[in-house]
């Protein structure tokens, strides 16, 4: 990751462990666990944040669940710490998505958000195919637009994901980064033959849209021909075990 992605992640992680202890100090509980942490992420502005907000959970829900779950009173000028299960989650996680499903793990936080209609994919990408495909998407907005700065944070990350964890759940057993280099040159064709027929039509100034949309496709097909170089084709016995 670039310098500027690690800063914006140290922030998002730094922040939501604040938030999380402080609402263990204010229920005088010694320890900070994942319930504090969904708090602290309810109350975030990142993708996730939003996503349990629209879903209609609600501040109440998260601090019931804090009284539910077993912890140590705080001691007369003590501070609270986090607990293991949150030293990991936030030592590890990339983006606020990422720690939801982390803390999905957990029985109580997964049912609560399963009341909500907000349940956890049967499978995941990990952390390296979510940041070659938004690397891929973000080198393919720039051929777009150059000269724009298109760069990333947690929530373009957790966004990423989200997309990512739907190719996923389909039938397809592609690889994550082919799928969604796939998908994005579907999109850019499309894309481009609206803008041809633009330029046709004299609806736009000249074909220069059509050229970036072109110039897009072939910088995915080239990276797309890079990964099946890397990771070679299925032969026929691997194609049979598919099969059957």
């Amino acid at each position: 990751m670039d310098s500027t992605l690690d800063k914006r992640i140290a922030a998002m992680r730094g922040s939501l462990m604040d938030t999380a202890l402080e609402a263990a100090e204010s229920r005088g509980q010694r320890l900070a666990g994942v319930a504090h942490v969904l708090y602290a992420l309810y109350r975030d502005d990142g993708f996730a944040g939003r996503l349990l907000r629209a879903h209609g959970l609600e501040s109440a829900e998260i601090r019931r669940l804090m009284g539910t779950v077993p912890n140590m009173p705080l001691a007369d000028g003590g501070k609270p710490v986090p607990n293991l299960s949150t030293r990991r989650i936030l030592k590890h996680a990339n983006d606020t998505l990422e720690i939801l499903r982390y803390l999905q793990g957990n029985d109580q936080v997964a049912g609560l958000l399963a009341s909500h209609g907000i349940g956890k994919p049967d499978r995941q990408p990990t952390q390296a195919q979510v940041l070659a495909a938004a690397q891929a998407s973000v080198e393919a907005a720039g051929l777009l637009a150059p000269g724009r700065d298109y760069g990333m944070d947690p929530s373009y990350l957790a966004r990423v994901r989200l997309m990512l964890e739907a190719a996923l759940d389909g039938d397809s057993e592609m690889n994550a980064r082919t799928e969604t280099l796939a998908e994005v040159i579907d999109w850019l064709g499309d894309e481009a033959d609206r803008e041809w027929e633009h330029a046709k039509d004299g609806l736009s100034d000249g074909y220069g849209g059509f050229d970036a949309y072109t110039r897009a496709i072939e910088h995915c097909q080239d990276m797309l021909m890079d990964d099946t170089a890397e990771h070679g084709k299925p032969d026929e016995g691997e194609k049979n075990e598919q099969a059957e």
